[in-house]
């Protein structure tokens, strides 16, 4: 009976809900069903204009680890979310927004959305001191997923943040050096450099650290 519970909550589910109930299938790493799928992409449809940045961030990062891209009418819901939010998103927010749709552009052809940029600006009025670790390596990924693989004429004068060279640069090189736990999503974007005769190290886990708040409601 459980696969039937996500299709009758659907309609209900609040952004909270629509973002918690993402996120456990994302963490066991178990797609939903086929009716599960729909429900949860119509409530994104019709959650979209009313997501916090929190439920936003969570959001994508979990269809994205599922290796699922939602409906486009879904998708087009989360890209304006993120361009409405992105001036209020916090750096691991914004740090793990941009690793999805960068890695997604390089490693699967998604084409980069109108709401890139606008997360590339949230990044710059980020104070560096306000950014851990794992923030500053995953924009500084970012920063060379997109400079490698990804950049184009159209994007030719993006502005990255004036410390990615350096802080970000930093963090980077000692996860990759010293952190020897590797995820999927590393090993999956190491491969598509290797096919393209690209020169890099693959470590560090660059994986979120988002724990929503469960809904006791």
């Amino acid at each position: 009976m459980r696969r039937y519970i996500v299709p009758r909550v659907g309609p209900s589910t609040n952004t909270q809900d629509l973002a918690n109930m993402l996120h456990a299938f994302a963490k066991l790493g178990r797609m939903p069903g086929a009716e599960a799928l729909a429900a949860l992409e119509t409530a994104v449809v019709r959650l979209g204009p009313g997501m916090e940045p929190q439920n936003v961030a969570i959001t994508i990062f979990s269809f994205a680890k599922l290796g699922q891209m939602p409906v486009a009418e879904a998708w087009a819901a989360l890209w304006a979310a993120v361009a409405r939010v992105a001036p209020r998103m916090n750096a691991q927010e914004v740090s793990n927004t941009l690793w999805v749709f960068i890695t997604l552009a390089a490693t699967r052809g998604v084409p980069l959305p109108a709401c890139y940029r606008a997360l590339w600006r949230a990044a710059r009025g980020l104070e560096v001191g306000t950014l851990n670790d794992l923030d500053l390596a995953n924009m500084f990924h970012a920063y060379l997923i997109h400079t490698e693989l990804v950049g184009g004429h159209e994007l030719e004068d993006l502005t990255f943040p004036p410390w990615i060279m350096h802080g970000g640069r930093e963090k980077w090189i000692i996860n990759a050096r010293d952190n020897v736990t590797i995820s999927s999503w590393v090993y999956h974007v190491a491969s598509i450099l290797t096919d393209l005769g690209v020169p890099h190290e693959a470590g560090g886990p660059l994986q979120t650290t988002f724990r929503p708040t469960l809904n006791q409601n």
